[in-house]
């Protein structure tokens, strides 16, 4: 396959997974009694970004512990551009006027916010040094580097921003238990998950593989139990 139709099959790949993505939250919002309008545009937005991420940081430790994610990781740059659009989207609909004011934002002290603001500001230099021009004039290894922590560091601070800002929903529901669980709730647990994998497989990468098996069948038990909760 020439290098040209590897890329366009890289970024089609890359949006069907993202648009995939964000039908299925928005879907699940839908049914979770919940009519579809901006607000729940936007939350679709922000899920289907941090689910990207998520993906992409997967990729590599699966890859190196499993031959079939093999394939996935020459998608990665593209899966991590268009998780950073999802995310550029939600943070543009997050500061309509008509959606919050600004003012709303920096009246109080909201760590929330800040969390979400740094990782878009990572987000964004990371996107600015996916262009090839910029590659090309950078030290390889520097350009790894910098894409290695900088999603890293840019998932910390997602995370931190969804749980100040759902743990008080996560707390209401535990006691409605009226509705489906809160998607944030299903995602948060994956990150859990993911976070757990990850440091497992820095330090025992054999160990990893259990981790990994016991781990996913934990979590598809969680899944059900608070479906059924």
């Amino acid at each position: 396959m020439s290098t040209e139709k590897q890329r366009v099959l890289e970024w089609l790949f890359s949006f069907l997974l993202g648009f995939n993505l964000f039908f299925f939250c928005l879907l699940y919002l839908t049914l979770n009694k919940q009519n579809i309008n901006i607000y729940l545009i936007n939350k679709a937005l922000a899920n289907t970004a941090l689910l990207l991420i998520v993906v992409v940081l997967f990729i590599g430790p699966l890859s190196r512990i499993y031959n079939w994610p093999d394939i996935l990781v020459a998608f990665r740059k593209e899966i991590g551009i268009t998780a950073f659009l999802f995310g550029m989207a939600h943070t543009i609909l997050s500061l309509l006027p008509q959606y919050y004011s600004l003012r709303f934002y920096f009246s109080k002290f909201n760590p929330s916010f800040y969390s979400a603001v740094i990782a878009i500001i990572i987000l964004t230099i990371l996107f600015v040094l996916s262009f090839e021009k910029i590659i090309s004039n950078l030290p390889r290894k520097l350009w790894w580097q910098i894409q290695y922590m900088g999603v890293r560091t840019a998932f910390i601070f997602i995370i931190i921003h969804f749980l100040l800002k759902n743990i008080s929903k996560w707390q209401n529901w535990l006691t409605a238990k009226d509705t489906l669980p809160d998607l944030n709730l299903l995602i948060f647990l994956l990150c859990i998950f993911l976070i757990i994998f990850r440091i497992t497989e820095y330090l025992n990468r054999k160990l990893s593989i259990a981790v990994f098996t016991v781990g996913s069948l934990i979590l598809l038990g969680s899944y059900i139990f608070l479906l059924l909760y």
